[in-house]
């Protein structure tokens, strides 16, 4: 349908599942997609895949919990594409399952670099170039686990922490 055409589109945490989808599906609709992961093999494999079905991708490795090194490469991707009119703010980890008071400070801060301060990281790097292109759109990802507690997965910060008897 090509209601993409000419925007470039960025997509974190690319490599796999929803990350990967939301790149066929923005390269589908005309986008030039920059597939973005740590995971070179499956995140090449995501660029390989929409090139062979007619579709622009090129894919970079970058950690969004290192503000530098997404600084470098939200340029890069300016500088081969032109331009960023959109950014997927979709990398994000579950953490330990383990319960609240056995997890470490620097299990907690992993959650909080990759789920926070990445997305914190790529909306400051994206926010120049977007206005450089007269706008764009920054999509922020969330686990349902955002909203709702869960006793497996006490990193996320639930409103509502339930406890055992």
């Amino acid at each position: 349908m090509n209601r993409l055409a000419e925007m470039t589109c960025i997509v974190t945490g690319a490599a796999k599942g929803i990350g990967k989808s939301t790149c066929q599906r923005l390269a589908e609709e005309g986008a030039k997609v920059a597939v973005t992961d740590l995971d070179d093999k499956e995140g090449t494999a995501v660029r390989d895949a929409i090139r062979q079905s007619g579709g622009t991708a090129e894919y970079w490795h970058f950690d969004v919990t290192d503000e530098a090194d997404v600084t470098r490469a939200f340029k890069e991707v300016a500088d081969h594409f032109g331009q960023i009119d959109v950014v997927v703010n979709n990398a994000g980890i579950a953490g330990v399952n383990k319960p609240t008071d056995e997890i470490s400070a620097d299990e907690w801060r992993e959650v909080m670099d990759v789920n926070v301060n990445g997305v914190f990281y790529c909306t400051k790097a994206a926010i120049p170039h977007m206005r450089k292109a007269g706008g764009g759109s920054i999509i922020n990802m969330s686990s349902i686990y955002g909203i709702i507690g869960a006793p497996d997965i006490p990193p996320t910060m639930p409103r509502k922490a339930r406890f055992a008897k």
